[in-house]
């Protein structure tokens, strides 16, 4: 953490001042994860290192999908019209990750489970429930679909501390209430 604001005194404060001085004098490129980080350092530093900005997952959209994923879109609104709960995941599902805690408490004529972006390979645990896998969409898409379900799954690792992801941040964004596993 080397931004420095009015919380930060003493030997902290003492601390960031020198990471600071160390990150723009040390290296030969910088990388920030976003725009105000970016303003900061311009605005308390003059080097000339190079710059990169890269964003974090949460940056804002215009919410609007991508029109390739149009299918994509026309189903999923298609089941969040037939169905009174739709809960949503997007992106990767890893090995070990608890989604049997979802899907035990899906009632199949009320609720639905949809993951979007999974591999083809992949099984869910079993397959009663009511969950369907939609394809993979690009990046506006996801943050479009993530604003029309009901709810968002964040499935974590059985019997492990997984702590904040951007995947958390991401779904917080969107406004959208998040349901994580225990």
């Amino acid at each position: 953490d080397a931004y420095i604001d009015e919380r930060d005194k003493g030997w902290i404060r003492k601390q960031k001042i020198r990471n600071q001085k160390y990150l723009v004098g040390g290296n030969s490129g910088l990388v920030f994860s976003s725009q105000g980080m970016l303003d900061y350092f311009n605005e308390n530093f003059s080097f000339s290192n190079k710059k990169c900005l890269v964003y974090n997952g949460i940056e804002t959209t215009d919410d609007q999908f991508a029109p390739e994923d149009k299918p994509v879109v026309e189903e999923f609104m298609r089941l969040k019209s037939t169905y009174k709960t739709v809960l949503l995941h997007t992106g990767t599902i890893y090995e070990g990750q608890n989604i049997g805690f979802f899907l035990s408490e899906i009632f199949p004529d009320q609720v639905i489970a949809v993951f979007i972006g999974l591999p083809g390979n992949f099984h869910l645990p079993n397959e009663k429930h009511n969950c369907i896998i939609l394809p993979k969409v690009r990046r506006e898409t996801s943050l479009f679909l993530q604003k029309q379900a009901t709810a968002l799954l964040l499935p974590v690792w059985k019997n492990r501390y997984t702590g904040f992801s951007g995947k958390l941040l991401e779904y917080l964004s969107s406004g959208t209430p998040v349901i994580c596993s225990p």
